[in-house]
């Protein structure tokens, strides 16, 4: 248990240790633990990093690009895991998606931070986005904030299919836009 917190320290294994497998663990697993969590059970606790530690940490790992970083973030995201297990709500998503959003979320924070102004890499998707075709701020919602389509549908008065095709543009676009780009 961490002295400032009262969150139980993840256990000092390698991020990659996962006891089950590699594959993805099913909701009938994380649904009760997750419960159990949020009900403070340090054992609920310790299966459940154990079962999807290596997904988060994959995860933050594409985001941040570095090991001790990576590292860092991941503990950040089970210590939130700890903290607010209750706010999961099941109707919204998987647990694993939940995990995945936290993990995403805040990897791009960390993100933002190293580069020592607010959101950074929004500018590159504006850019890459025509003014007034609507790509970017489903993107922004869904990248940054960690926001589903549903949640971003319900913000925006827009239905959930019309959000998914605007992020899928955004996102294609901006990859155009990133092979344009001469190496340099």
């Amino acid at each position: 248990m961490t002295a400032t917190t009262g969150s139980p320290t993840p256990p000092k294994r390698a991020p990659d240790a996962g006891t089950e497998g590699s594959g993805p663990v099913g909701d009938d697993r994380l649904r009760p633990l997750l419960v159990r969590v949020a009900g403070k059970d340090r054992a609920a606790f310790a299966a459940l990093y154990d079962l999807t530690v290596a997904q988060v940490h994959g995860i933050v790992l594409r985001v941040v690009r570095g090991g001790t970083d990576a590292e860092d973030v991941t503990r950040e995201v089970f210590e939130q895991v700890w903290h607010t297990a209750d706010r999961y709500a099941p109707q919204v998503g998987s647990p694993l998606a939940w995990l995945s959003a936290l993990a995403h979320r805040r990897a791009a924070d960390r993100i933002r931070s190293r580069a020592g102004r607010p959101h950074a890499g929004v500018p590159a998707a504006a850019e890459a986005t025509p003014p007034g075709c609507g790509h970017g701020e489903p993107l922004y919602l869904a990248y940054y904030e960690g926001m589903t389509c549903g949640q971003i549908a319900e913000r925006l008065d827009l239905p959930v299919a019309t959000v998914r095709a605007r992020i899928r543009a955004g996102v294609a676009r901006m990859r155009a836009t990133a092979t344009d780009v001469p190496a340099g």
